[in-house]
């Protein structure tokens, strides 16, 4: 995870939506990333991958596997602490990279970014920045 400097305000959260999935997958060092629904029948949270669309963002650290599914809890309306990917700045659209952190969203070659957020502070890469989902 980010670590601040003492003069570093440290990054809001506003809930106004946390729903509870399934996670059938360790995604414990995934906390603050965004997730998105897997599978085919059967529904559990992955990482969410570059420029897709996101559910929102993992709020919990719980360990999940194969053979043990656990709840999750995801922000899916609010602001909610990301782990950024790269340099953000304030007010900029963000997305999913694949490891599922916030960038700036941008234009590929297959087409346009999903937009997930909007970003409320500026960022480099490993901090925890407060995004508008």
């Amino acid at each position: 995870m980010s670590t601040y400097v003492a003069s570093q305000p440290a990054p809001y959260e506003v809930p106004v939506l946390d729903l509870s999935f399934p996670e059938n997958t360790d995604l414990s060092a995934d906390q603050f990333c965004f997730v998105a629904m897997a599978g085919q029948g059967y529904l559990y949270l992955a990482l969410c991958g570059a420029g897709a669309v996101a559910l929102g963002v993992l709020q919990t650290d719980d360990k999940g596997s194969s053979t043990l599914s656990v709840t999750a809890s995801v922000r899916l309306l609010g602001v909610s602490k990301v782990i950024s990917g790269g340099n953000i700045y304030a007010g900029s659209q963000v997305s999913s990279d694949a490891s599922g952190h916030a960038v700036t969203a941008a234009a590929t070659s297959t087409g346009d970014s999903a937009v997930t957020g909007i970003a409320l502070d500026n960022a480099t890469a490993g901090d925890l920045l407060p995004v508008l989902l």
